[in-house]
């Protein structure tokens, strides 16, 4: 593999580990935020979820960047049925693309509610319950589908 390629499969794989570390402690902290009998703990713990989400966001970017890259460099091309394992991967990350971005303008005003709750010294008002929602829900589809996609890379259907 060439000196570029190398580089970007490196950057692939650290992708994909951070993406994929970071899916266990955002569970944890949301189920802790949900659980939260403290609002303030609850706020605390939203605002950690949003800090780790965008850790995540960025890995995932990476990882599609990279992956685009090495599919274009390596000859794979895209959605192609000789390549069943990396076409169905292709599919995969498009669905969670899809799904993150629908969900960045909610997203992005809860955290800014969370910031400002937090700031106030506030609680945590059933509106903002209801706003955190849909950013939570769909970070669960995105990480489902970034863990698919994982398994998928590892077992290589079809090939």
């Amino acid at each position: 593999m060439d000196p570029l390629g190398t580089v970007a499969r490196a950057l692939h794989v650290v992708s994909i580990v951070v993406l994929v570390g970071g899916i266990a402690p955002s569970h944890v902290v949301a189920g802790t935020a949900r659980r939260a009998a403290d609002p303030k703990t609850a706020l605390a713990m939203w605002a950690l979820w949003f800090r780790i989400g965008k850790v995540s966001t960025v890995a995932l970017i990476g990882m599609v960047v990279t992956g685009v890259a090495l599919s274009a460099t390596r000859g794979y091309g895209f959605f192609r049925p000789d390549h069943f394992w990396l076409a169905s991967k292709q599919a995969v990350l498009c669905v969670a693309l899809v799904v993150l971005a629908t969900t960045m303008g909610p997203a992005r005003r809860a955290e800014r509610a969370v910031r400002d709750a937090l700031r106030e010294g506030g609680g945590l008002p059933d509106e903002l319950r209801a706003l955190l929602r849909k950013p939570a829900r769909s970070a669960r589809i995105v990480d489902a589908l970034a863990f698919a996609n994982l398994v998928l890379a590892l077992w290589r259907p079809g090939e």
